[in-house]
């Protein structure tokens, strides 16, 4: 598994870096308040928990099922709270392994200037929501 995981980050942005972007002319409170509010906009319409669930039953009507898989949902403020006590620097890669839909990848996006951010998801629906 650790040899997989680390063909998984080196594969998530092959090469170098790219530099970080820009940052936006608005920084601090307004600014992250404004990318939560994108964050919400863009899974407004997405129920993924009623997607997992769905995809969990085609697994089990198809003889194959995942033990042991279980979907949640970040919270796009407190997962904020949460990377804000890592402090990622700019220009590093974040990866949300079991991203789901992958609410977690966009707001470490909209928040913080990483060179990629990657989710990687089993279920398929799930990514593809």
């Amino acid at each position: 598994r650790a040899e997989w995981l680390r063909q998984l980050l080196a594969s998530a942005a092959p090469g170098p870096p790219a530099p970080p972007p820009a940052p936006p002319a608005a920084c601090g409170a307004a600014s992250e308040v404004s990318a939560l509010r994108a964050v919400a906009a863009a899974f407004a319409q997405v129920d993924g928990y009623g997607v997992a669930r769905d995809a969990k039953r085609r697994q089990r009507e198809s003889g194959v099922y995942l033990e042991g898989i279980q979907y949640g949902e970040v919270d796009p403020s407190a997962f904020a709270k949460a990377l804000g006590w890592v402090s990622p620097a700019d220009g590093e890669r974040f990866v949300d392994l079991g991203s789901g839909t992958g609410k977690a990848v966009l707001t470490a996006a909209a928040l913080h200037r990483f060179s990629c951010a990657t989710g990687v998801e089993l279920l398929e629906p799930l990514h593809a929501a």
